[in-house]
Order: structure tokens, then sequence, then C-alpha cells
């Protein structure tokens, strides 16, 4: 009998993994398409969810809702304008946390998005980059309140310090990380590094990449990672044809279709 359970939980255990692991195809492909005109929402609306698009703080934010699930979306901007204001190398308290600091502008961001979410729902947040980022603080907000939540974020920087991440334990965070990605695998000693690589390059042109790593060269070094880090490095490398230019490689990498298309 006993041998029984024990084939009984390890077949769930694997049908529970199996799941995840379809939820978060789909929530890196929804990552990767809130960089699309309209988000690719009619899509999602074929899909039997009811959509809705925001800005809010110059950040869109697209809610996916099902019963009583919501999935949020926050794209990584790649625009300097939206996230000059908020992205400022600034630490806040972070709730009745003891010690905890974290980024002062993705808090700002996340707190503004909170009142747009659905109180009694599940809730599943997902990003890309600085959505990651903003993400996993919005996570934190709704877990603070209560809720049913969790967070999958692709390629995020560390947003807060050990003190948060210690009091958030309990917050359910998948981390995908591209092993070649600089963004989630910044260290300060890499700044020359990346300084050299970006030697004479408008970081405008460079996307989600040239915003996070702007953010990340000012970043305080106290910071660290929440959540389970899920390493890939299946991505095929580019042809030299296409990114004849040696800063791209970094930015091809931190691409959230990458992830996208790993996961698929």
């Amino acid at each position: 009998m006993r041998r029984g359970w024990m084939h009984f939980i390890v077949i769930l255990s694997f049908v529970v993994n199996v799941a995840w692991a379809v939820e978060d195809r789909f929530l890196a492909r929804l990552s990767a398409d809130m960089y699309l005109p309209n988000y690719n929402s009619s899509y999602y609306n074929a899909q039997g969810y009811s959509v809705s698009a925001h800005l809010i703080e110059g950040v869109p934010v697209m809610l996916l809702s099902y019963d009583t699930m919501t999935i949020v979306a926050i794209r990584g901007s790649y625009s300097l304008e939206n996230w000059h204001t908020n992205a400022q190398n600034q630490t806040a308290p972070f709730g009745a946390i003891a010690n905890a600091q974290v980024h002062a502008g993705y808090l700002h961001i996340a707190q503004a998005i909170l009142p747009h979410l659905p109180k009694h729902h599940r809730l599943i947040i997902t990003g890309h980059s600085l959505g990651g980022g903003v993400g996993l603080l919005l996570g934190a907000l709704a877990y603070q309140r209560g809720q049913a939540v969790e967070v999958a974020s692709f390629g995020m920087q560390a947003v807060g310090n050990s003190a948060f991440v210690e009091g958030m334990k309990r917050l359910e965070h998948r981390r995908y990380v591209h092993i070649l990605d600089p963004v989630p695998t910044w260290e300060s000693r890499n700044i020359e590094v990346i300084q050299h690589l970006l030697s004479g390059v408008d970081t405008e042109q460079m996307g989600a990449l040239g915003m996070a790593l702007q953010t990340l060269q000012s970043m305080p070094a106290s910071f660290v990672h929440h959540g389970t880090a899920r390493y890939l490095g299946r991505i095929d490398p580019p042809q030299q044809d296409i990114l004849p230019y040696a800063w791209m490689l970094p930015a091809y990498y931190h691409l959230a279709q990458n992830y996208a298309n790993v996961l698929q």
C-alpha cells in the first residue's frame, strides 16, 4: 500500500511539474508579446481570456482574467523616456519587513499598478527585464495583502536587499536566467567589460538591454536575487552577418523573444 502511495506521489509531482512548464512557456510568450503593437491581445482574447490593457506611470500593463485568476504582464521598457523619472538609483523601505530596502522607482510603479488588480483573484505576475523587477515587487505587495500570488520573471535584475529576500522567501518566484544574459548575471566587477562594449553606443538603440544596463550600473551592491533560478543555455548564437557589432551580442541574449523560444 505504501509503495502505491509513493507511485501516486511521484506521478502527481511529474504532472505538476509538466503543468508549470507549460504555463511558463505561455508566460514567456506573453512577456515577449508585450513588446509587440497591441501586445498581441487578440491572440489572448481568442484563448478565452478577458483582456484589458493599461498604461500606468508610462509602463504598459496587460491583465488576462479567467474565472478567479488574473495574469498580469508588465513590459520591460525599451524607451528611456518611460523609465527616466522612475528608474533612478534610490532605495525605499518595503512594508513592515525590518531593514528591507528595494528599488524606489520600481516600487513606485508597482504601487501604482496594485489598485488595478482584483483583490480576490489568484494572481500570476510576469515580465521581462525591468518588467520582471516591477513584477516581483508587485507580487510582494499583493502577497502582503493576503492574495495567492506567484511570479515568473525572465532576464530580470535584483531589486532588493537580503532582508527583503528573506522577508519574502515564501513568495513563489520562478526566475529564468540565460547564462549569457548580462542583466540577471550582473556583478559590479563586470562594469569595465560592459563599458568597453558600450563605448560609443547609444543605449537608446539597445532597447531593453540598454535601459537595464543603465540602471544596473548604479544599483546598490547590497541587492541580491529573489526566487528560484532556472538557468537556460540553449539559445543558438546569432550569425555574424546578423549581429555585426560586439555590443549586439549581449543584447541578443537578453531578448524576451529568445527566452520565449527556449521554453517553447
